[in-house]
């Protein structure tokens, strides 16, 4: 009955559901060999575009060039913060009018005050 169904012949038969022609019986040899063509088949080739449309790729160099370069100049601006906040301590304290001894004072009260606590 099965061979005489056409629906059967082509798999669409809704009257003989379970009717597969012996498919189900058939088990594979290597199933992780399979799994792996798979695969293979259908995201390597697509790695493998991306990979290599990612070496071509110009902007993947100039941005770790930018990358560099901003790296490089956040340091020199934090050197540099660094000198003139020293600076302007320095010209706060000359500055403020205040003897040498009365700025000791209040300086070191200062650190004292953050040591107790």
């Amino acid at each position: 009955m099965a061979t005489t169904c056409p629906q059967c012949y082509t798999g669409t038969c809704s009257r003989h559901k379970r009717q597969d022609h012996g498919r189900s019986m058939v088990k594979s040899v290597d199933a992780e060999g399979t799994l792996k063509k798979i695969y293979d088949q259908l995201v390597g080739s697509k790695l493998q575009k991306l990979q290599a449309e990612a070496e071509k790729d110009p902007s993947n160099q100039v941005t770790t060039e930018f990358r560099r370069q901003l790296d490089a100049s956040r340091d020199k601006s934090l050197r540099e913060s660094s000198k003139s906040r020293s600076k302007r301590s320095k010209e706060a304290v000359t500055g403020s009018g205040l003897n040498p001894q009365a700025l000791a004072a209040i300086y070191g009260d200062d650190s004292s005050e953050s040591e107790r606590e």
